[in-house]
């Protein structure tokens, strides 16, 4: 029997076949609903906001002691902690401090400036005589002479006129006393006599001993004046000076230190230990 394809008559809408669903097609998805609105309370904040703020009002406490306890340890005011801030955003120069300090602290080197020579010498004292009467009439000591010899600037000399700070060089002119001797003296427990010697009829001169010192102060004055006591003692000034400065000052290198020496007077008497 053969089939042929329905069509429709004249007048009447075409019948359409049925479409097979496979048994495996998921079942349409479920209707979506809207969820209501969480409700509020009626003054719009709750107690997560309470703490919120409490947080954030500790948190201003806190920082604003930390920021207070650097401005006492710095020395800081306000004003200069906020234009330091600004500084740094801005790309602006920091204006450093500088430390000029007062001529009472400069007084108190003086202890550190001072430079000490110390000698050792044998030294030979005997009364003037022919050679033949020396073993009758003579007196002959010798002995082994330490002494040291000091030199320094008396920096107690100075006033606050002597110390000069021009702010806009950033430059401090020191003007310095005059360099000199301060003390000779011996080693009393490293100097000690070596032989005494006194003729068979000869008196020993009791001023022989005190004679040998002087003379031997007087030879370790004369050499450390020649091997430049007075010069070494004007550098170790300048040297203590200086390092006394930047112990107060961050940026040193930017304050320019300049001395200027008091000549000696050849006429001014030595120290009565000197002489």
């Amino acid at each position: 029997m053969t089939q042929r394809p329905l069509r429709p008559e004249d007048g009447e809408d075409p019948v359409v076949p049925p479409v097979p669903r496979s048994s495996s097609a998921p079942p349409p998805p479920a209707p979506i609903r809207a969820s209501a609105p969480a409700e509020r309370s009626g003054n719009g904040c709750g107690k997560g906001c309470l703490w919120g703020l409490g947080g954030a009002v500790g948190c201003a406490l806190v920082i604003a002691l930390v920021v207070g306890g650097l401005l006492l340890a710095t020395g800081l005011t306000v004003n200069g902690f906020v234009n330091s801030v600004v500084g740094i955003f801005n790309g602006e120069a920091r204006t450093t401090n500088i430390f000029v300090p007062k001529v009472e602290a400069v007084q108190r080197l003086n202890e550190l400036t001072t430079v000490r020579r110390s000698y050792s010498n044998i030294v030979t004292s005997e009364r003037d005589m022919p050679e033949l009467l020396r073993g009758l009439y003579g007196d002959r000591l010798v002995m082994v002479a330490v002494g040291h010899v000091d030199a320094g600037v008396d920096l107690s000399q100075l006033t606050q006129d002597d110390l000069l700070y021009d702010e806009a060089t950033q430059m401090l002119s020191i003007t310095l006393p005059p360099v000199r001797l301060q003390n000779c003296f011996l080693d009393e427990n490293a100097s000690y006599t070596v032989e005494r010697a006194t003729g068979l009829f000869a008196a020993p001169l009791p001023d022989l001993d005190e004679y040998s010192r002087s003379f031997a102060l007087e030879q370790f004055r004369n050499l450390a004046l020649e091997d430049g006591i007075l010069e070494e003692a004007r550098e170790e000034t300048e040297v203590a000076i200086r390092q006394s400065i930047a112990l107060f000052n961050s940026n040193a290198d930017a304050l320019t230190i300049t001395f200027t020496h008091t000549p000696n007077d050849p006429d001014a008497p030595l120290p009565s230990s000197c002489q």
